[in-house]
């Protein structure tokens, strides 16, 4: 009886450890261009604390790999957006038109509570409609 009282207060304990590591996430990217044009993704930000965003610090870059023959690289760009009363995201966008079909960069961020690296793939199609 002991033992299972004991499992059963580590297994909450560490549970609780768990939510904390990861307070920080993004959601689902969105894709709001198509070939031809100059990105624009957004991504929403998932998060437990409204301080976690003022210590945010985004990068962006290309995979680190281009012996697998990536594309040409784009001048990509990241910014919080923060709109009253909705869920802040990230808004990826290009100054250059993007003329490759397929597009693969590397998203990072960093706060006093952890980091988050995340590889993107998109494919733009010529045909999308756009919203």
């Amino acid at each position: 009886m002991n033992k299972r009282i004991l499992l059963i207060a580590l297994f909450l304990l560490f549970a609780g450890f768990q939510s904390a590591v990861q307070a920080l996430a993004l959601g689902v990217l969105e894709l709001k261009s198509r070939l031809n044009q100059p990105l624009n993704v957004e991504i929403p930000l998932v998060f437990s604390r409204e301080s976690e965003l003022d210590d945010l610090k985004l990068s962006i870059g290309r995979p680190e790999d281009e012996s697998q023959g990536l594309q040409t690289w784009y001048n990509l760009r990241v910014e919080i957006i923060e709109n009253d009363g909705s869920q802040p995201y990230l808004k990826i966008t290009s100054k250059n038109t993007i003329r490759e079909p397929a597009l693969r960069f590397v998203l990072e961020m960093h706060w006093p509570g952890g980091r988050i690296q995340r590889e993107y793939s998109l494919l733009l199609d010529p045909k999308m409609i756009e919203k």
